[in-house]
């Protein structure tokens, strides 16, 4: 009998070994539009803030003639602002080093599995990434508060400054100030070309955020550690690995280890609910139909309550939060059920949401999932069927032949 052969490495293991360990080179940054314009943008604020305020510093605060404030008040005041302007160029500079193909300043990563198979890969978020949505935020709260200082002071104050090198100073920069809101699109874009190039499509997809870090240094149990492998063996597809931790649960806990490690979540003082991480509800979303036949097979429940958006304690949440107000936030990248954070959902409710007609005919014909259940929220208005989740007629079609009820009427939408 031949020996097995070891598995072919993944395309993108062979693409990631063929790149340079350092520097990427110049090729990089003229192959990407995003990457250019990123690196033009920001070299060009950065050389402008620089020599603005060498000027400042060296020929206007010193005491030479050539420019000199003859006790100009009310232009010293606006050249002060010009001067918190120009100082943008310090966090504009660290913006723009990702786009300059230097490998330590990469914002992702794709972090390979100890299996070199099929298997996917999770896209992982740098230090330098979060380092950047952080500062990213500094600098837009940095811009909004110079705007209302400079319009308070043009309110209170009459414009007084009659000199021509203060007054183009200031102007200059006011195109710079203005351009830098340009440069935080082009840094978010760019943010976001190189998220979707890796496979990441959704915030969600990405791993490295607080809450990750802080989980791996805490030891876990065998029933934590099959809590978290199934779910992300779901979550990926592999059926193989999917088997092998329900045998290795069922031996653990017991041919009933579904029903203790995955009861119905619950709402706690009618507001508050803890994620069980149900595989069912993944399986069901992703239209994983052969998964979900595994996942019943072992006794998982078909109508069992879950929260499904989990809330991510990430600095991406903290960078969108502040830059939506600045660059709209793609549709790809903005995470299913986001303002669902607080609803308890069947997977029933899942596959329909995400208009998964053949997965929702397995688990209403074959599975005989109740059609009605209401999801569980504290908004009066999220506490509907999976009807109301429906946006595909052959969905509806499904759903009212095995007796949905199409007059039911959800509250008003208060929270109580």
């Amino acid at each position: 009998m031949g020996s097995m052969k070891r598995p072919p490495a993944h395309s993108a293991i062979q693409m990631m070994q063929k790149l340079p360990s350092s520097v990427l080179g110049f090729s990089f940054t003229c192959n990407s539009f995003f990457a250019r314009r990123l690196f033009v943008s920001g070299f060009t604020i950065v050389v402008i803030d620089v020599s603005a305020l060498v000027l400042l510093y060296f020929f206007r605060d010193r005491k030479y003639r050539m420019w000199r404030n003859d006790n100009d008040f009310q232009c010293d005041r606006w050249v002060s602002f010009a001067a918190f302007s120009y100082w943008c160029g310090a966090a504009v500079f660290f913006l723009t080093l990702p786009a300059t193909g230097i490998r330590m300043f990469e914002l992702f990563t794709r972090k390979k599995p100890s299996d070199l198979s099929d298997k996917k890969f999770k896209v992982t978020r740098t230090w330098y990434l979060q380092f950047c949505e952080v500062l990213a935020v500094f600098l837009v709260v940095y811009m909004v508060c110079l705007t209302l200082g400079c319009i308070g002071y043009l309110i209170n104050n009459q414009f007084r400054c009659y000199r021509v090198l203060d007054i183009a100073y200031a102007c200059a920069a006011i195109v710079v100030f203005c351009s830098q809101f340009a440069f935080i699109s082009h840094f978010t874009q760019f943010r976001e070309h190189i998220k979707m190039q890796l496979g990441a499509f959704r915030e969600s997809n990405q791993t490295g955020d607080i809450r990750a870090h802080w989980g791996t240094k805490r030891a876990k149990t065998s029933v934590q550690h099959i809590r978290k492998q199934l779910y992300k063996a779901v979550e990926h597809g592999n059926l193989d690995d999917v088997q092998a931790l329900l045998d290795e649960a069922a031996l653990l806990l017991g041919n009933a280890f579904a029903q203790h490690m995955y009861p119905s979540a619950k709402l706690v003082l009618g507001y508050f609910a803890v994620s069980e991480k149900n595989p069912v509800h993944v399986a069901a979303s992703m239209g994983n139909i052969p998964a979900l036949r595994l996942l019943f097979a072992a006794g998982f429940d078909v109508n069992a309550l879950d929260k499904v958006s989990r809330v991510r304690i990430s600095t991406s949440d903290l960078f969108w939060f502040f830059i939506r107000y600045v660059v709209e936030q793609p549709v790809s990248s903005v995470d299913q059920h986001k303002h669902k954070r607080l609803t308890l959902l069947t997977p029933l409710h899942c596959a329909v949401a995400t208009s998964q007609i053949d997965t929702v005919r397995f688990l209403v014909d074959e599975m005989h999932a109740a059609v009605d259940t209401l999801a569980v929220s504290p908004s009066a208005a999220d506490r509907i069927p999976p009807l109301f989740y429906a946006e595909h007629p052959n969905i509806v079609e499904i759903l009212l032949s095995a007796g949905a009820n199409l007059l039911m009427v959800p509250g008003s939408g208060w929270v109580y």
